[in-house]
């Protein structure tokens, strides 16, 4: 099913959280197939300069899933940026980037 404009912006009336993610224009870009996924492992280079760029490959991006893992666990704190096309990972709080430290992502 395709969504309509008019379908879309109705979506994004519909009620007051519905407006707040413009639930319409999220459902489009779904549906066009605007879902990236994929994994990077931190290197050393990431870990001393307490950041990562993870270019994802799409643009104008409104949303994203970030979980990271250590040695099979996963971390309870991950710090995340949505720049619009990258993620922008940070060490921050009680969490320090690790080289082999995993990033799983889903944006949107």
């Amino acid at each position: 099913m395709t969504l309509s404009s008019t379908t879309i912006g109705k979506l994004n009336k519909m009620n007051r959280a519905a407006q707040d993610a413009s639930l319409g224009t999220l459902l489009s870009g779904l549906e066009t197939g605007a879902v990236i996924s994929g994994s990077y492992t931190a290197l050393t280079a990431d870990a001393s300069g307490s950041a990562i760029t993870i270019a994802t490959g799409g643009t104008g991006l409104v949303g994203h899933i970030v979980q990271g893992y250590r040695s099979g666990s996963q971390l309870s704190v991950i710090n995340v940026v949505n720049s619009g096309s990258n993620l922008d990972i940070t060490s921050g709080g009680t969490w320090v980037i690790t080289a082999g430290d995993i990033i799983n992502y889903i944006v949107y």
